[in-house]
């Protein structure tokens, strides 16, 4: 079989059956927007993102939600092997498609927008130290040093009980010095 047999548009539009299209070898460039730009060229698009790493960085692909099933597997008829950002791009329909299968709260929606992640922390910094600093922007539920092999990374995590105080902590804290160490502080998108 061909590699023009198997990626055939026309075959692929039969298999797409959700509106939610997994988008392979994005330009590592490429951000969220970028891509919900473009894929606005098939129709109504109600959600993007790029899979990022720890430290976010892309991973070169991304998740693309569409309004319609008809809207998705128009992308994947229009924008399947093209290009973007000097990229060919691949549209399939997404394997993990969440709303076809029963709902489960997952651990990572359960923190999202609760949690930081706290970078070029002092490595004798621990997480009581780590807590008791950030308690100034609200209530935590918990607090952690990332460990390598039994020896601080210089960095950690703070869960809030609440997104007002995750956002506070962000504006509060990013930028500023701990023992001559100037910290940054984000949201953990880590999954």
């Amino acid at each position: 079989m061909s590699k023009k047999d198997y990626s055939s548009s026309e075959e692929e539009e039969k298999e797409v059956t959700t509106n939610r299209l997994y988008v392979g070898n994005l330009a590592y460039s490429v951000s969220w927007q970028d891509l919900k730009d473009y894929m606005r060229n098939a129709g109504n698009v109600t959600y993007t993102k790029v899979l990022t790493d720890y430290y976010g960085y892309s991973k070169g692909c991304g998740i693309v939600e569409f309004e319609t099933v008809e809207d998705a597997k128009n992308a994947v008829s229009e924008l399947n092997d093209t290009e973007l950002q000097g990229r060919r791009i691949f549209l399939r329909e997404d394997r993990e498609d969440f709303k076809s299968k029963k709902r489960v709260t997952t651990k990572k929606e359960q923190t999202e927008g609760k949690k930081v992640y706290v970078g070029n922390l002092p490595f004798s910094m621990n997480w009581r130290e780590l807590k008791e600093h950030f308690a100034e922007a609200g209530e935590i539920e918990r607090a952690n040093m990332l460990m390598s092999r039994g020896r601080p990374k210089g960095a950690g995590t703070v869960q809030f009980y609440d997104e007002e105080s995750a956002k506070k902590a962000i504006e509060m804290f990013d930028g500023t010095k701990i023992d001559e160490r100037e910290i940054f502080v984000k949201y953990d998108d880590f999954y």
